[in-house]
């Protein structure tokens, strides 16, 4: 599924992807940063490491957007 997208696309990750990666991801469970980072790379090939500096501030956007929400473990 997605891991076959990014053999398809390379390197070269569209705008707005994070968002919706991590939208798609959270929707199935709940997960820490590190651990959708992981997921990232995992699902990727390890072709795509989103860093901390893109997914903490971007879950932060999506916490005051009230699209996901803080779970008690973080």
């Amino acid at each position: 599924m997605i891991s076959e997208w990014f053999q398809r696309v390379g390197s070269s990750i569209p705008r707005g992807f994070s968002r919706y990666f991590i939208l798609e991801l959270l929707k199935k469970k709940a997960h820490t940063g590190k651990e959708i980072i992981d997921y990232a790379v995992e699902q990727s090939n390890g072709i795509w490491k989103p860093s901390p500096g893109l997914i903490y501030p971007l879950l932060g956007r999506l916490l005051d957007e009230e699209l996901i929400e803080e779970t008690k473990d973080g």
